[in-house]
């Protein structure tokens, strides 16, 4: 399995048996980064009697556990139901792990919650947070992690024709009325799950790099971020593709 250069590091740690018990992610792109870090899961509970692979891809290992924002925040509840399942040492792989996906929106009840569980690490529990600005973490949980930032660069896979129609459908998105521009402009074009998160990311860095230089916007372009990303983290599933960017649509005209 091939991950993200700087997150080798991990797979080293874990073949010299020096595994940190928690990693902060931060990032670029949150989608890749989340299947990096299942490659990486899969490599360090790798075992000769399991197929530790197959039950992550089906979602049924027991002890791996995804965490992400239940509204607008991650609440106190979803890091205490987790700790409460790993209070026994797994059954099928070597390590419980969990992956805490847009970590910067833990609530100071579930922040609180988790430095707890960080305060006093089990050998056989690894952690992986996934953030986009690690700034916005609390001092106390980035100073129990190691903290690896990993860019992604989809630049060479992103075609002029792509570019194009994200910056059609950008425009579209603010500049009109139009309620079919999903099915004219986009899935009357592309129907793979792929080529639409692709135009999704060119939407996510364009608005990632206007942040960069516009702190006058901060408050707005944040919050389209935000609804980007969202629907990055739900197109890996099998969600339905219109009802998907339908509400992709609402949502961005409601900033």
């Amino acid at each position: 399995m091939v991950v993200a250069e700087k997150l080798s590091i991990i797979i080293n740690q874990y073949e010299k048996n020096k595994l940190s018990h928690a990693f902060l992610l931060e990032t670029n792109n949150i989608t890749k980064c989340l299947e990096d870090v299942k490659s990486i899961i899969k490599i360090i509970n790798k075992t000769d009697e399991i197929d530790v692979e197959s039950l992550i891809d089906l979602g049924n290992l027991p002890s791996l556990v995804f965490i992400e924002p239940d509204g607008a925040s991650i609440k106190k509840g979803q890091i205490e139901e987790m700790m409460n399942k790993f209070s026994t040492k797994p059954i099928y792989s070597k390590y419980n792990n969990y992956v805490i996906i847009n970590a910067e929106k833990m609530n100071e009840s579930s922040g609180n919650s988790l430095l707890k569980f960080l305060e006093e690490p089990e050998d056989n529990i690894i952690g992986f947070l996934i953030v986009s600005n690690k700034e916005n973490v609390l001092p106390t949980i980035k100073s129990r992690c190691e903290i690896i930032h990993v860019d992604y660069d989809i630049q060479e896979e992103v075609d002029e024709e792509l570019l194009d129609i994200a910056n059609k459908y950008d425009d579209k998105i603010f500049n009109s009325d139009d309620v079919f521009i999903n099915k004219e402009l986009i899935l009357s074009r592309y129907t793979e799950r792929e080529d639409i998160e692709k135009i999704l990311l060119i939407l996510f860095y364009k608005y990632y790099n206007m942040l960069l230089t516009n702190l006058d916007e901060k408050e707005r372009l944040e919050k389209i971020i935000d609804v980007i990303q969202s629907k990055l983290n739900l197109i890996q599933y099998n969600v339905n593709l219109e009802l998907l960017l339908d509400s992709f649509v609402i949502e961005m005209r409601k900033i």
